[in-house]
């Protein structure tokens, strides 16, 4: 395969599917649900308003919201053992050659991503209304400009050209 890194999932989306997975998925098509031991929390709508300390003069600087945090926990080598099954064999590494100045500060997880209603809008009206061109490369014009366009898995294809579901915001707007 010449490229295979660039094997994407295509997915076909069906009205039915859409429909049953609006209690457990997000508007664009996440997991709402968070993990079993609650290191990962539900989704609950994401950060959609302008942040407070937000400088229209630097408008790529945002400000972050969780800036007062403190850390859940800290491991460092003494600790080490406990999290081993959470690190990678760098960091374990890091923290075992690094005794002294090495550690690892843990924050609680958020599920901050959020969209504009138009979004959310756009990304539903597409369900159903997905199509590969004739080459199954790109998806055919039909779909909404704005809206997310892979929202729920229904039917797996593959395909030879990247496709990523992604939100570009409108021009001159944040």
């Amino acid at each position: 395969m010449k490229f295979p890194f660039l094997i994407h999932l295509i997915v076909l989306v069906t009205l039915a599917s859409a429909l049953k997975a609006e209690d457990e998925l997000t508007p664009i098509g996440a997991e709402k649900q968070g993990n079993m031991d609650g290191s990962i929390p539900d989704w609950t709508s994401g950060l959609v308003d302008i942040p407070k300390g937000y400088n229209r003069k630097k408008p790529d600087v945002l400000p972050n919201p969780f800036a007062g945090e403190q850390p859940s926990y800290q491991i460092n080598h003494k600790n080490l053992q406990t999290y081993q099954h959470l690190l990678s064999d760098g960091h374990a590494a890091l923290l075992v050659d690094n005794p002294d100045s090495y550690v690892i500060n843990v924050y609680p997880t958020h599920r901050s991503a959020g969209y504009p209603d138009s979004i959310y809008q756009a990304t539903a009206d597409n369900v159903g209304n997905i199509s590969l061109n004739k080459g199954g490369s790109t998806q055919n014009q039909h779909s909404k400009l704005f809206g997310i366009t892979l929202p729920v898995i229904e039917e797996v294809v593959f395909g030879a050209k990247l496709l990523v579901p992604r939100y570009k915001k409108m021009a001159g707007i944040r």
